[in-house]
């Protein structure tokens, strides 16, 4: 149940933390819309409410070679990607984003953790950012990964079956860290300069577990 009220919470916030739809479509830098540091909207709180839908179905995978995987080599090199579809019939030209991997024991998954008092801890490295990303400036301890512009839609044109996809290099942690979980986020906007009509949406949180480790039990 606290869990739920805390995704709820999340859920009802995304777009405005995430991408403000105007003609630059910056961000509002210094928030955690994906969950991972807890507390739903991120270690500094406060948010304004976009349109939240199921329409924008969004994913997270972790990739080897292009071939999604469940489990990590550690200190080998993947690529995390974030991707949405746009099932409404509203026409959303660009996108938002924002993803996170943190190690599995540390992470608020239970909904233990409470905004402003996190305990996340980062999991691997991320590589050279693509074109319009960048790392978030926030005060959380979560290493995010989001838009610094807008970003244009990977297929389509905005309408129904627009497609939203961005891949980000990651290195995977050391040795004994055990399962990691990605967290994110996307946003598809119309880029009319307002939050209205904007359509947003996160995605189930994915775990990885590490090629050969052992969980153990306290």
């Amino acid at each position: 149940m606290k869990k739920n009220i805390i995704l709820t919470t999340l859920v009802g916030c995304l777009a405005y933390i995430i991408l403000a739809s105007n003609a630059s479509g910056y961000g509002r830098a210094g928030h955690d819309a994906t969950g991972a540091s807890g507390g739903g909207t991120g270690a500094n709180g406060g948010c304004s409410c976009h349109s939240v839908s199921s329409s924008i179905a969004v994913f997270v995978e972790l990739d080897s070679a292009g071939i999604p995987v469940t489990n990590y080599h550690p200190g080998a090199s993947y690529t995390i990607k974030i991707s949405g579809t746009n099932n409404s019939t509203a026409t959303l030209p660009k996108f938002g984003f924002q993803v996170s991997c943190v190690a599995a024991n540390s992470n608020n998954a239970g909904g233990a953790n409470t905004a402003g008092s996190p305990s996340c801890v980062n999991a691997g490295t991320w590589g050279t950012l693509p074109a319009s990303t960048r790392i978030s400036t926030g005060t959380f301890p979560t290493s995010i990964v989001e838009q610094s512009a807008a970003i244009t839609a990977t297929t389509g044109t905005g309408g129904t079956g627009t497609t939203y996809v961005e891949s980000i290099p990651w290195t995977a942690p050391a040795a004994g860290t055990g399962a990691v979980v990605i967290y994110g986020v996307l946003n598809a906007v119309n880029n009319n300069g307002s939050e209205s009509g904007d359509l947003s949406n996160i995605a189930q949180t994915l775990f990885i577990y590490e090629f050969g480790h052992v969980a153990t039990c306290n």
